[in-house]
This record gives structure tokens, C-alpha cells and sequence, in this order.
């Protein structure tokens, strides 16, 4: 849409003021060393703002686009010159990019990155915005911190009835997340003290020995800390297996250094 543009009298010798034009970056600038938005120690100005803000009679914000109707960026005629704002001018240079991918290819990309948007712009080939301006709510969203204050006492009992993993699991958190929110319970003496402690299940060095190859597979995508709340290993308790395969010889130097890098 065309602004309504009037003509103003010449009142302001900054708004008016015409520089030295010059070539950069293949636009043409103009030298304005008093403007608000002048670009850099050179105080340079997009030649055709300084057109439209000559016409209009005042300075452009920022967030105002001017769109070169021939789309030639040298032509700055004030008759290919048009305000609009920055959606519309995405609209006018990507008039397919709302549709570009059905919600099923969306999902099945998202699935296959365990919906790290990030990763699944990579393989689509967009930018990451693009899917929280168009498929907002096909995103899994985040917990608002303090989430499971709510649940406490349904957390506590699932706690005491099938553990910590399956508890986390049951409530949509991850382990640490919980067992940040248990103790932090604990401290405010809002459930009762050593909670966490009984709740866990403690596992003997005989017993993480049988289960050590899982706690090594799993620990080399996770994390040796992560690995054993998964399995409901004391952290250190596995640490400690891993110094003492170690010092055996059972394992070497470099797997046991793979397994903590996480």
C-alpha cells in the first residue's frame, strides 16, 4: 500500500541536508553526519530513506522498510519508492513460504530430531523462526518453572510406590529436574527429611557390576551422572565402578575418560 505523502517546507537543515552519494555494498549511500540512524564512523544513510524522508518531511524509524516497487535497489525514484512494513515486505519476496511444508512432513521432521527445533530447520533448510511463526503449535512446549509445585503430594507417592525414574516419566520431567524440585522440598521441610534418600534405590557394587555394559551404553549419550539416575545408581556409587574397572585394567584410560566427558 502507498503512504498518503505530503509535501512539508524545508525546516530542518539535518532532515534536509543532502551529502556525498557513494556505492556500498552494492546500494547507494549517502553522507548525513547529524542523522539519528547513520551507519558507522562515516555517518552513511541508505540513499533512498533519505529520499522518502526528504518527501515526508521527517526521520524513518528503523523497523519502517522501504520496498523498490521494479525491484532494482539502484532505482531510487521516488515513484518506485513505497512504505510498508517488514511483514509485508517478507510477504511480497516470499509469497510461497507459508506453505512450504505440510504439517505431516513438519512432524515426521520433528520426530526424527526428537523436536530439536534447531536441528530440524537445519535439515529443512529454514530458518528456526520460521516453525514458531508457522507451526507454533505443533512444538512441544517447555514447563513453566515450578510446574510440579502443583503436584507434590502425587509426586511423592508415586515416589514411594514406583521410584524416582518412572515417577519422572509419569509427571513429563526428566530426573534431575525432579530431584531438584525433591530437595529443594526437603530444605523447606515441606516433605520429610532424608525423603530423597529413602525413596532412591540403592543399588550394591555387585549389583551396578551387573548392569555396568547398560550404564556404559547409556552413559556415552547421556552422561555418566544422567546414566545412573536413569538407573537408579547413585552417581558417585558409579563413578566409583568405573576407578575401580579401571584400576583392574577391565576397562582403559580413554573409554573411562568417554564415559565422563559428558
Amino acid at each position: 500500500m502507498k503512504p498518503q505523502l505530503k509535501n512539508s517546507p524545508m525546516t530542518d537543515e539535518i532532515l534536509f541536508y543532502k551529502g556525498v552519494r557513494k556505492m556500498w555494498n552494492g546500494r547507494m549511500m549517502e553522507k548525513s553526519p547529524n542523522h539519528p540512524y547513520r551507519i558507522g564512523k562515516t555517518a552513511k544513510v541508505l540513499e533512498h530513506r533519505r529520499i522518502v524522508e526528504r518527501y515526508l518531511g521527517r526521520f524513518l524509524d528503523p523497523d519502517e522498510i522501504i520496498h523498490h516497487c521494479d525491484g532494482n535497489p539502484l532505482n531510487n525514484n521516488i515513484d518506485n519508492l513505497e512504505l510498508i512494513t517488514e511483514k509485508e515486505h517478507n510477504r511480497i519476496h516470499n509469497p510461497k513460504r507459508e506453505n512450504k511444508f505440510s504439517e505431516k512432513e513438519v512432524i515426521e521432521a520433528l520426530k526424527k530430531h526428537k523436536y530439536n527445533v534447531e536441528k530440524t530447520a537445519k535439515y529443512l533448510n529454514v530458518y528456526y523462526q520460521y516453525f514458531y511463526t508457522h507451526y507454533d503449535h505443533l512444538l512441544k512446549k517447555r514447563n513453566s518453572p515450578g510446574f510440579l509445585e502443583s503436584k507434590k503430594q502425587e509426586i511423592c507417592k508415586s515416589c514411594q510406590e514406583v521410584g524416582i525414574v518412572k515417577t519422572a516419566k509419569i509427571f513429563g520431567t526428566n530426573i534431575p529436574c525432579l530431584l531438584h524440585n525433591l530437595d529443594l522440598w526437603e530444605k523447606k521441610q515441606e516433605i520429610p527429611l532424608n525423603f530423597v534418600n529413602s525413596v532412591r534405590r540403592k543399588k550394591k557394587s555387585g549389583e551396578i557390576d551387573r548392569i555396568f555394559d547398560k550404564l556404559c551404553n547409556r552413559a556415552k549419550q547421556i552422561g555418566a551422572t544422567h546414566a545412573a539416575l536413569e538407573f537408579g545408581v547413585i552417581p558417585n556409587s558409579f563413578h566409583g565402578a568405573i576407578l575401580r574397572k579401571l584400576k583392574v585394567g577391565e576397562i582403559t584410560l580413554e573409554f573411562a575418560n568417554q564415559l565422563k566427558k559428558h
